[in-house]
């Protein structure tokens, strides 16, 4: 029978030899526990904030506003955006980039134009741990790619990105287990008189997609968007395709703290 791997931290003990290695695996134990927490515990989603805001100009007629917010991965990964930033739909980041710092990335090339005109695209975001502070490691002089220079610090950052399918836990296959446990559920707490005896969720492995969805785009990113009226505005011209009633927001997931819940069963 395999041995199925667990956490490990190290343990400490009077005249131990540390390494750096011994220092990583601290540091991993507590990482690891925290995204098992975040995934287990509180689930995945929005906490609060990241929505998407039309806020284009004549330059950047696909250009759109997250606001800052939070959210939680189905990694487990925690996501911050600590203030407002911008992002042009139509010239998303490019991917062969090395490293680019501040969030977002420089815009790659535009979007070539599809034969099919308007497609479905879906602005999202995820957790990156970026190498920073570089530092002398040696006697030699610390240049850019020079090996005596070492990053001293892992920095929480985030990447925004333009998806073009819907995989990991916005599969279909995914939202159709969720809807019958919440069936199962709903039904138990007509009869319950306590939580002992309603059902579980199934076992929740981690799911390696490390993506939450802010926003569904249905247009075609490679031409200007289609103007409301002659003389109307960019900003005008957006809105329509990401404002409210515009099913830019069908692919968001909330994510419930505890004290929504309370409030949605009013609880005092």
């Amino acid at each position: 029978m395999a041995k199925v791997q667990t956490l490990e931290r190290v343990r400490y003990f009077a005249r131990q030899l540390m390494t750096a290695e011994d220092m990583r695996a601290e540091q991993d134990y507590f990482v690891e526990r925290l995204r098992r927490h975040n995934r287990i515990l509180h689930g995945w989603g929005i906490i609060c904030g990241l929505q998407v805001l039309p806020d284009a100009t004549a330059e950047q007629p696909w250009r759109v506003k997250v606001c800052p917010g939070s959210a939680v991965a189905t990694t487990g990964d925690e996501i911050e955006v600590p203030r407002p930033v911008w992002f042009d739909l139509a010239r998303p980041p490019d991917s062969t980039e090395p490293d680019c710092v501040p969030c977002p990335c420089p815009p790659g090339p535009p979007l070539a134009s599809g034969d099919e005109g308007a497609a479905t695209t879906y602005l999202a975001i995820r957790y990156l741990c970026r190498p920073a502070r570089p530092v002398r490691s040696g006697q030699s002089n610390c240049g850019c790619g020079d090996d005596a220079c070492e990053t001293s610090r892992w920095r929480d950052d985030y990447e925004l990105g333009l998806l073009t399918k819907l995989e990991g836990p916005y599969a279909t296959e995914w939202a159709e287990d969720e809807q019958q446990w919440l069936k199962r559920l709903r039904e138990a707490l007509k009869k319950a008189s306590s939580v002992i005896g309603l059902p579980n969720r199934t076992v929740c492995p981690p799911i390696d997609y490390p993506w939450v969805i802010l926003a569904t785009v249905n247009a075609d990113l490679s031409a200007p968007p289609p103007p409301v009226v002659l003389g109307a505005t960019p900003q005008a011209n957006l809105t329509p395709l990401l404002g409210p009633g515009s099913g830019a927001d069908a692919q968001r997931r909330p994510l419930l703290r505890v004290e929504d819940l309370v409030k949605l069963i009013g609880l005092p």
